[in-house]
C-alpha cells in the first residue's frame, strides 16, 4: 500500500462519521469524532478496490495499522453489516453511500461489501504465507539424505537374529533361507518337531524356533539415524521399527515417527522437531509428511543407534558431547532411550551412561536412559554424580555390582543390593534371579523387616500353586499386601506369624474383606449424626483440604441430562458410603483421598437421573477431564455402553469451564497417571493393567 500517496489527499468533512474519496486504486475514507464542540479527525482509512488491501491511519499515534474498517467504526469489531442493522448509511451521507456502490459496483450494503474486500485479502495473505511456510518446509525436508540401504538387516542382527521353522499346511517355512519341505520329509530327517523346540534347518543349518501353533512373530524396537545435512545442520531420525517373521519369510518395517534438525553452533536454536503427520499401525508405514504439529501422536522409543555419520551429524551441536559414548554404542548394538540421552548433555549424566554401558549393565542402561526427562532432569535410582561405578550405585561392596551386572539387573535389582548391604541380609542367586524376573523391589514386599526374600519367594510361589494359579507374582503380593492393611484396621496382631502368613491367603483375604464390610454396614446402620460428625472430622483432620478441593470443583464438575447426573460428593464420608454401598475400594483405601488432596484426581458420582439417591457408579477423573475408572456394584459395569455417550457428553461440557490452572494440574496428573503405569509394567502387573487400560476415557 502506498502510504505516502494517501496522506496527501486533503482530508474531507462531509459532517458525517467518513466521508469518502477516491485516488485510483484506493477509496479513501477520513475518519472523524462526532462531538458537541467541534468534529475532530481521528484517522484515515484506504482499501484497494483491486486487491483488498487496507489500512488505517491513527492521527494520534502517527502509526499505519492493518485495522479493518469495522473495528475503526466500531472500536470493537462488532459491527458486521447486519448485526445492529447499522449500515452505510449510518456513517455515510447518501452521496456518499450512492458514490460508492457506483465506484465498487456493489450489490449490498456499501461497508459490507468492503468487509468482504478485507476478508478475502487476509485469506489470501494467510494462503500465501502457508505456501510460503510449506515451501521452505518441503526444501528442508528434500535435503534429508536417504537412509542406508542396509538399515534394515543391521536392526535385524541387533534384535538377536532370531529364524523360526513355521507350519502351515502340513509344510515347514524356515525363515532365514526360505526353504520348505512337507511335514513327512521334515520327519525323515530330523524326526518329529513340536512347538517352541529347536532344530537346525537342513538346508542352511541355521538354528531355527519351531512354531506349528502361531502364524507369525512380530518383535518392535525403535531405530535413531544421525545424518549430516549441510554445514549448518545435521538431523536425528527416530523410527518405529516391527520386525515380522511368517511363512513367507521376515520383513523389517520402518515408520519414521521424528525428524529433529540439529543446528550448528553460532545459530539462534539448538533444534527443531518435525512430527510424522501420518500415524503408525503398528509400525506399519501410512505415509511421510513432516511439521510441527503432532496430530498423530508420534513419539520416539527406545530402540537401537545406527553407526555411520554420528560424528558429523553431532559436530558442532549442541549434541556434540555424545558423539564418543553414541558410537561406541551404536557398535555394539545396545538398546537404549537415544532421545532422552540427547536431552540430557550434562557432563555427569554421560559419565553415568558410560559406566553403566561400560560395564555392560543392559537393562539397567535401558531402563535409566528411559528416566531421563527433556528437560534435562532425571528421576531414576542411580547417582549421576557418583565419581565411580560405585558411587553411582551407592553400593560399596563391588561384588554386589558385579552381580547386577552377572543378573542383567534393572533397579529393582539394585534396590536389593542395597538392602542387602544395609541389613546385612544375603540373598541367595536363586532368589535374587526370581526377584529379577518378576520386577519386585523391597517396597514391594510386606513383612520385609520379619521374612528374608527367600522367605517371601516360598510363600508367594506357594500360594500362587494352592490359591491363585491365574495370578503372577506380584499381583499375589498385591493381594498379601491388601490383607495385611485390612488385618490392621482389623486391630489383629500383625506380630502374630498366622496372621501375617496365614496358610491359606486367599480364603484370608475373602473373610477380611467381608468383615471389613460387615463392620461397616452395622457401623452405618448403628451410627447416629454426631458419630458421623466424629468419623467425619477424624477424615478431615486426616487429608486437609480434601473437603475443600471438591467444594472447589463442584460447580466445574456437576452435569445432568436427562438420563444421567454427575454428582461431586460433599464430604470425605460421601466416598466411604458410595464405596460400601457398591462393595468396591474407593472408600476403603487411603489412596483417593490423597490424589483429592493433591488435585492428581478427583471422585465424583454417577447417578440415574430418575434415580439420583440410589448409587450406581463411581467415576475417578483427572483435573483435565480425562477418566482414569468407572467402577459398579463389586467393580463390575453394569451398562457401560449406554453410559459412556454421557460420559463424553460431560467431558466436552467440563472441558469449556476449566482454567488454565485446572490445565497444568491435568498435566500434573498426566505425567503421575505414565509413571503409575510404568511401575505396573514393570511389575507385571497385567490385571490392573488390563482394567485401567478398559476403563480409561481421554478428554478430547
Amino acid at each position: 500500500m502506498k502510504n505516502k500517496q494517501i496522506l496527501k489527499l486533503p482530508p474531507v468533512h462531509s459532517g458525517m462519521k467518513l466521508a469518502a474519496q477516491f485516488d485510483m486504486p484506493y477509496l479513501v475514507f477520513d475518519v472523524w469524532k462526532i462531538d458537541q464542540n467541534g468534529d475532530i479527525p481521528e484517522g484515515r482509512y484506504a482499501v484497494d478496490i483491486n486487491t483488498g488491501e487496507y489500512g488505517y491511519y491513527d492521527y494520534a499515534s502517527g502509526i499505519w495499522h492493518q485495522r479493518k474498517l469495522e473495528v475503526v467504526l466500531e472500536g470493537t469489531g462488532a459491527y458486521y453489516g447486519y448485526s445492529y442493522g447499522k449500515k452505510a448509511g449510518t456513517y455515510l451521507t447518501e452521496t456518499d453511500v450512492q458514490w460508492c456502490e457506483d465506484l465498487l459496483k456493489c450489490r449490498n450494503d456499501v461497508i459490507c461489501y468492503i468487509d468482504s474486500l478485507e476478508s478475502s485479502y487476509c485469506r489470501d495473505r494467510r494462503w500465501e504465507k502457508e505456501q510460503r511456510r510449506c515451501n521452505r518446509l518441503n526444501q528442508l525436508m528434500a535435503k534429508i539424505p536417504a537412509y542406508p540401504h542396509d538399515i534394515q538387516e543391521w536392526l535385524y542382527r541387533c534384535c538377536g537374529e532370531d529364524d523360526y521353522l513355521f507350519k502351515e499346511n502340513k509344510q515347514f517355512f524356515c525363515t532365514f533361507c526360505r526353504s520348505t519341505w512337507p511335514e513327512k520329509e521334515m520327519k525323515s530327517k530330523i524326526g518329529k518337531v513340536t512347538h517352541n523346540v529347536t532344530v537346525a534347518c537342513p538346508v542352511c543349518g541355521k538354528s531355527l524356533t519351531v512354531k506349528t501353533r502361531q502364524k507369525r512373530i512380530l518383535k518392535s524396537t525403535g531405530c535413531t539415524l544421525l545424518q549430516n545435512i549441510d554445514p549448518k545442520m545435521g538431523v536425528a531420525r527416530h523410527f518405529d521399527v516391527v520386525l515380522e517373521w511368517n511363512s513367507a519369510g521376515r520383513k523389517v518395517y520402518m515408520s519414521e515417527s521424528m525428524r529433529i534438525i540439529l543446528y550448528r553452533e553460532n545459530q539462534k536454536k539448538i533444534c527443531d522437531i518435525y512430527y510424522n503427520q501420518y500415524p503408525a499401525e503398528g509400525g506399519w508405514n501410512r505415509g511421510s509428511s513432516f511439521d510441527r504439529g503432532n496430530p498423530a501422536n508420534r513419539r520416539s522409543k527406545p530402540g537401537f543407534c545406527y553407526p555411520g555419520q554420528i560424528s558429523v551429524a553431532l559436530k558442532d551441536t549442541f549434541y556434540e558431547p555424545w558423539t564418543r559414548t553414541f558410537e561406541q554404542m551404536a557398535a555394539a548394538g545396545v538398546e537404549a532411550q537415544y532421545n532422552r540421552m540427547m536431552a540430557n548433555t550434562s557432563q555427569a549424566k554421560i559419565n553415568m551412561i558410560e559406566y553403566l554401558f561400560k560395564g555392560r549393565f543392559k537393562r539397567l542402561l535401558l531402563e535409566t536412559t528411559e528416566r531421563m526427562e527433556y528437560g534435562g532432569g532425571y528421576w531414576g535410582i542411580l547417582d549421576p554424580y557418583g565419581r565411580n561405578v560405585t558411587e553411582v550405585f551407592r553400593i560399596k561392596d563391588r561384588q554386589m555390582v558385579n552381580r547386577i551386572r552377572d543378573l542383567d539387573g534393572g533397579q529393582d535389582t539394585v534396590r536389593w543390593m542395597r538392602y542387602s548391604e544395609k541389613t546385612q541380609k544375603k540373598i541367595d542367586q536363586e532368589t535374587l534371579e526370581w526377584l529379577n524376573t518378576n520386577g519386585i523391589s523391597p517396597d514391594d514386599v510386606p513383612m520385609i523387616k520379619t521374612l528374608s526374600p527367600r522367605q517371601v519367594m516360598n510363600y508367594v510361589e506357594r500360594q500362587r500353586t494352592e490359591s491363585y494359579p491365574e495370578r503372577t507374582a506380584c499381583g499375589v503380593l498385591g493381594q498379601w499386601n491388601d490383607y495385611l492393611s485390612m488385618c490392621k484396621r482389623l486391630g489383629k496382631d500383625l506380630e502374630d506369624e498366622m496372621v501375617y502368613r496365614p496358610r491359606e491367603l486367599k480364603r484370608r483375604h475373602d473373610e477380611a474383606a467381608a468383615e471389613i464390610n460387615r463392620q461397616m454396614m452395622i457401623e452405618q446402620m448403628k451410627r447416629d449424626e454426631k458419630q458421623r460428625k466424629e468419623q467425619a472430622e477424624k477424615m478431615r483432620q486426616k487429608f486437609p483440604g480434601a473437603e475443600e478441593v471438591l467444594a472447589d470443583i463442584r460447580e466445574k464438575y456437576e452435569y445432568s441430562n436427562a438420563e444421567y447426573i454427575i454428582i461431586v460428593p460433599q464430604s470425605l464420608m460421601d466416598i466411604v458410603t458410595e464405596g460400601q454401598a457398591l462393595h468396591h475400594c474407593a472408600g476403603a483405601t487411603d489412596r483417593y483421598f490423597d490424589r483429592i488432596m493433591q488435585r492428581e484426581t478427583y471422585i465424583c458420582f454417577l447417578r440415574k437421573a430418575a434415580d439420583p439417591d440410589l448409587p450406581y457408579y463411581t467415576i475417578e477423573v483427572e483435573p483435565g477431564g480425562t477418566i482414569r475408572q468407572h467402577r459398579g456394584y463389586l467393580d463390575e459395569e453394569p451398562e457401560i455402553e449406554q453410559i459412556k455417550p454421557f460420559l463424553r457428553e460431560w467431558q466436552k461440557e467440563l472441558k469449556k469451564r476449566l482454567s488454565s490452572k485446572d490445565h497444568e494440574y491435568a498435566q500434573i496428573s498426566a505425567v503421575k497417571r505414565q509413571l503409575n503405569i510404568e511401575e505396573l509394567k514393570a511389575k507385571n502387573n497385567e490385571r490392573v493393567l488390563r482394567g485401567l487400560m478398559e476403563d480409561f476415557m481421554e478428554a478430547v
